[in-house]
């Protein structure tokens, strides 16, 4: 299969006005998905960083990534880009910019979860420097196939 031609993707920042663009998105990649008031609660926090990966000619929203700063740690709390838009570096770019942002607010660990079973978003953390380092069984509850754990991946910034 040929690679698809380089997409003009802009990330912006997402604050709670874009709650319901986020909550659209998430529901399309997870189950059970965030509602547009979890990522509106979540956003109105100071220590929120919301992205938003879009189409820089017709301004879709293909991506998201939402996360928090607290003192010198920084956490990715979820991380989607939409079905027909992934492989194309889009999540690799949310990630950068995360980590350069939190990095600007003074944190010096990134952490996250992912699931143990997500072999593609495992390779794109490693890729991007994060580590596994711990395990939390039965973490993520599916409704048609028994829990997944989640691995703790962390990634210390240069500061």
């Amino acid at each position: 299969m040929p690679k698809p031609p380089p997409v003009d993707i802009a990330i912006i920042e997402a604050g709670v006005a874009d709650a319901e663009t986020l909550a659209t998105i998430h529901q399309d990649l997870f189950a059970p998905p965030w509602s547009s008031h979890e990522f509106a609660a979540l956003l109105k926090q100071s220590t929120a960083i919301g992205l938003l990966a879009v189409v820089r000619m017709t301004k879709e929203p293909v991506g998201l990534l939402v996360g928090r700063v607290v003192a010198d740690e920084a956490e990715i709390l979820t991380l989607g880009v939409s079905h027909s838009w992934q492989r194309l570096g889009i999540a690799t770019r949310l990630v950068e910019t995360f980590v350069r942002r939190a990095t600007e607010r003074g944190a010096t660990q990134i952490f996250l979860e992912v699931a143990a079973d997500n072999f593609p978003a495992r390779q794109l953390y490693s890729a991007a420097g994060f580590r596994e380092g711990g395990n939390r069984r039965g973490y993520y509850e599916r409704s048609s196939a028994p829990a997944a754990d989640a691995l703790i991946m962390a990634k210390t910034t240069n500061r």
